[in-house]
C-alpha cells in the first residue's frame, strides 16, 4: 500500500509539473500540439486531480486546476472545469491556499461560468478576483479579469460598461507589456464597436488584435481575427472578401479543432450564401453550426 501510494503521488507530481509547463504554450505557435498532448493525457490529468483532492492538498489541487483552465476553455468543458474550481472555493480556508492563486482560481471559475451564460456566479467571482489580483499588483491578471468582464457586458449588451471595462483591460495589459491581454481587449473592444453601429472603428481594433496575434504566433487568436474581419467584410458587402477570410479561419479552426470559432465562420458563412440566394447550402450550413453550438453546451457569444 505504502509502494501503491508512493507511486500515486509521484504521477500526481508529475502530471502538475507538466501540466504547468504545457498551460503557456496552449498560445502559442504549437498549441495544436499541446492541447491534443493534454487530451491525450486527460485521463492522468483528471487522476492526478482526485489523487491530491483525496489527500486534501488543496493547493496542489488549484494549481493543477488553473493549468488545465486554457484547456477546458478550448475544448468546451465548461461543467468539468468549473466543478474542479467550485470544489476548491468550498473547501477553501482562509490559510488553505496563497492569495495569487485563489485569484487564479476564482478568475477561472469565473470564465467557465459566463461560457454557461451563469452570469451572476461569474460576476461575483471574477469581483473578488480582481480585488485580489489588485492587492499583488498582478497587472497581467487584472488585465484578464477585466476582459472577463468586459466579455460579460458585450454578452449583456451592457455598451457603455464594456468600452469601459475593456479599455481599461487594454491599458493595464499595456503597461504590464502583456501582449495576448492587448490582443484580447482589442478584440472586445472590436466588438463593441461593431455591435453599436461602428463598423469603422471595429475594423480598426480588429486589424490591431490580428496583426499583434501574427506576432505573438497565436493562432486561435488568428483565427478569431480572420472570422472578426471576415464579419467587417459582410458589413461592407464584400461577400467574396468575407468568404475568403471565413475559409481562412476554418482552415486554423481544423487545425486546432476548434469548435466555437468554427460555429461562427459556419455562420458567417450561412449569411453571405443567403445573401448569394444559395439557400440550400446555407440551410446544410446553419444545421452545422446549430449542431455545434448545442454539442458545446454553452451561451451563444460573439466576444473572444
Amino acid at each position: 500500500n505504502h509502494e501503491r501510494e508512493l507511486m500515486q503521488q509521484r504521477h500526481a507530481e508529475y502530471y502538475t509539473d507538466w501540466a504547468e509547463r504545457a498551460a503557456p504554450h496552449l498560445f502559442g505557435p504549437n498549441q495544436a500540439a499541446w492541447l491534443n498532448c493534454m487530451e491525450l493525457d486527460a485521463d492522468n490529468l483528471r487522476a492526478a486531480l482526485s489523487w491530491w483532492l483525496d489527500q486534501a492538498q488543496l493547493e496542489m489541487v488549484a494549481r493543477l486546476v488553473c493549468a488545465l483552465a486554457e484547456f477546458w476553455r478550448r475544448r468546451g468543458l465548461f461543467s468539468e472545469g468549473r466543478g474542479w474550481a467550485e470544489k476548491i472555493l468550498v473547501l477553501h480556508t482562509p490559510s488553505s491556499l496563497p492569495l495569487a492563486l485563489r485569484a487564479k482560481t476564482l478568475q477561472t471559475a469565473g470564465s467557465l461560468a459566463y461560457r454557461q451564460g451563469d452570469w451572476s456566479s461569474a460576476n461575483l467571482w471574477l469581483e473578488e478576483s480582481l480585488a485580489l489580483f489588485q492587492s499583488q499588483e498582478d497587472f497581467t491578471g487584472i488585465a484578464r479579469v477585466l476582459f472577463d468582464l468586459g466579455w460579460i457586458a458585450i454578452d449583456q449588451g451592457e455598451y457603455p460598461e464594456a468600452v469601459r471595462l475593456n479599455q481599461a483591460s487594454l491599458e493595464v495589459a499595456r503597461k504590464a507589456d502583456d501582449r495576448l491581454g492587448i490582443y484580447r481587449a482589442l478584440t472586445n473592444l472590436g466588438w463593441t464597436k461593431l455591435c453599436t453601429g461602428e463598423p469603422a472603428h471595429a475594423a480598426a481594433f480588429f486589424n490591431e488584435a490580428h496583426q499583434l496575434a501574427l506576432q505573438i504566433q497565436h493562432t486561435r487568436g488568428i483565427a478569431v481575427s480572420l472570422i472578426n474581419l471576415a464579419w467587417i467584410a459582410l458589413e461592407q458587402g464584400d461577400l467574396p472578401h468575407a468568404t475568403a477570410l471565413a475559409k481562412q479561419s476554418l482552415k486554423l479552426c481544423h487545425l486546432l479543432r476548434e469548435r466555437e470559432v468554427l460555429a461562427e465562420c459556419l455562420e458567417l458563412l450561412v449569411v453571405a450564401a443567403a445573401k448569394e440566394g444559395a439557400y440550400e447550402r446555407a440551410a446544410r450550413m446553419s444545421g452545422a453550426a446549430h449542431a455545434l453550438w448545442e454539442a458545446l453546451h454553452i451561451t451563444h457569444s460573439l466576444a473572444h
